[in-house]
């Protein structure tokens, strides 16, 4: 499956790929790091039909470049707002690009408007594994790093399907083939790329510590199949910005809006036409 072309940005020494549909207060879509803006292809209708939605390609990913040159994340979201000129949003972000959405509500806090961290990753949190978890990531690295020394980049994107997509304890026939496809699809796109290139720039002090600092209305969501640091991160970030809601998916690793995305679209929606 190809990646639609849509518009071009030349903002922070790179050129990114992104869409821009809709009308309305603005919603700004960070896909996961392993992946592109495809991702949020179960949103862009319901999100889209009252809300302007932007969605773009992260340096490294889908269609955008990733030249040798510093950067931050969170300041591409920023230069995407000023290019568009949208002065507020509601930035919604996966896995590390929740981060990314974290870094932007402290840096940029007069720019957010809502803050939905999905399956996030958060700076500075540290998180013991359970021995079994230990066990079976030790297990996971050793295949994958087989696969990449061979240089078998479908067996590298289907190992990183089963460990994000699948989850744990979940059988790769168990799910919807057509969207664990996708899933793989963009893995194997990601794979073929050129290795990373710029140097990140990240926030200091990290976000951890300063998560109690947040007055933007946050929704935290989690899968219960992901990784437990993942959910542990997740119900930090519930337990440490003031007022923050969390929300559980039952049966779904690390993409519960492409999994449950009637679920996830109905749950978001709702949070936004409650804080914007």
């Amino acid at each position: 499956m190809s990646i639609p072309t849509y518009e071009f940005a030349e903002l922070n020494g790179t050129t990114i790929h992104y869409q821009d549909s809709g009308n309305g207060n603005a919603i700004v879509l960070l896909h996961s790091g392993v992946s592109d803006l495809r991702f949020w292809d179960d949103q862009m209708a319901a999100f889209s039909a009252n809300h302007r939605v932007v969605r773009f390609d992260q340096r490294g990913s889908g269609l955008t470049s990733y030249p040798a040159t510093p950067f931050s994340y969170y300041d591409d979201v920023r230069a995407m707002l000023d290019y568009l000129g949208i002065e507020k949003a509601a930035i919604i972000g996966c896995s590390f690009s929740g981060g990314t959405a974290l870094n932007f509500a402290l840096r940029y806090p007069e720019r957010i408007a809502a803050l939905v961290v999905v399956c996030g990753a958060v700076g500075g949190f540290e998180y013991e594994d359970s021995a079994d978890d230990k066990a079976f990531k030790k297990a996971f690295n050793t295949k994958l790093g087989a696969a990449w020394d061979a240089g078998d980049l479908p067996a590298c994107a289907e190992l990183l399907t089963q460990y994000w997509f699948d989850g744990r304890g979940r059988a790769p026939d168990t799910s919807d083939p057509t969207i664990r496809q996708r899933a793989y699809d963009m893995l194997l796109h990601l794979m073929a790329l050129p290795e990373e290139a710029g140097t990140e720039v990240g926030l200091e002090p990290p976000a951890f510590g300063r998560l109690h600092t947040i007055n933007t209305p946050t929704l935290a969501i989690l899968g219960t199949l992901d990784e437990e640091s993942v959910n542990a991160a997740m119900r930090a970030v519930a337990e440490r910005v003031p007022g923050a809601q969390l929300a559980v998916f039952e049966g779904t690793a690390h993409y519960p809006n492409m999994e449950k995305s009637a679920e996830f679209n109905q749950l978001v929606l709702n949070f936004l036409s409650s804080s914007l």
